[in-house]
């Protein structure tokens, strides 16, 4: 975050700088119509304000795919973090195997929604939601509970807490947001490329869907690329229908193999 707030600072001291130039030229032109600027310095400023703001897009891309949020969005002071050590990984098989591994040997109960949890000092009740046929709720009695719904079924009040969550706890579920961080898988008959770097992206301008993207074939051998795209921009490609995402998604991805020859 600190990399892109100096590319901003940098940002707008050329952008006024740029004003300053603007207005001098407006004046000296007034003053006397055969002065002139130096076309190729103001050419050179705003070609470097260009390359900063492509800069800035850049690192708000990387930001957006990372945290499912825009820069913009996100707190400065926490959230910057890698939540591992080390390189990513890519699960092969689909993620479902995930859960289902950190199930193996569990008691796991589907069909069960939890309609209130009541905890004290003496330990954790779960009250299912109460059916339509009106039959009195089983309890499940427990040492301790770890409740780890979304935040949005949090915000909604479900499931119920008795006592109450402490003020802080409440207060944090309140304020906090959720991000969006959509992935697009696109299967092509042959490879897309003959090799090379895994990671494909591109400078484009603020806003631009789909310039990162990942080569999954020198990994699963699969004629498969995946798209990222988070945040604001990844707001704005959810409400279109899927007719409309996937041009958009192979304009941005001919141009980036365009780039990298």
């Amino acid at each position: 975050m600190s990399d892109r707030l100096d590319l901003i600072t940098q940002l707008e001291q050329k952008n006024a700088l740029r004003a300053r130039l603007d207005a001098r030229v407006r004046q000296e032109s007034a003053d006397e119509p055969a002065a002139a600027a130096d076309p190729v310095a103001l050419k050179e400023m705003d070609e470097d304000l260009e390359r900063l703001r492509h800069q800035i897009s850049a690192l708000d891309v990387e930001i957006a795919t990372e945290y499912g949020a825009s820069a913009a969005d996100l707190s400065a002071w926490w959230g910057q973090e890698e939540g591992h050590s080390g390189p990513d990984h890519l699960v092969l098989g689909g993620y479902d195997r995930l859960p289902a591994s950190l199930a193996d040997g569990l008691d796991v109960r589907l069909a069960w929604p939890v309609g209130q949890v009541r905890w004290g000092a003496d330990g954790v009740e779960l009250l299912p939601e109460v059916t339509t046929t009106g039959a009195p709720p089983a309890r499940e009695p427990f040492d301790a509970v770890v409740v780890s719904v979304p935040l949005g079924v949090l915000q909604a009040g479900r499931p119920g807490f008795l006592p109450a969550l402490p003020a802080g706890h409440r207060g944090a579920i309140e304020r906090l947001g959720m991000g969006l961080l959509d992935k697009l898988w696109v299967r092509f008959d042959v490879p897309v490329r003959d090799g090379g770097e895994i990671v494909l992206s591109r400078l484009a301008p603020e806003g631009t869907p789909y310039i990162e993207w990942y080569d999954t074939f020198p990994l699963t051998g699969e004629p498969v690329l995946l798209a990222l795209v988070g945040g604001r921009t990844a707001l704005r490609m959810a409400a279109l229908p899927d007719d409309a995402v996937l041009p958009l998604a192979l304009d941005s991805l001919d141009a980036i193999l365009a780039a990298n020859g």
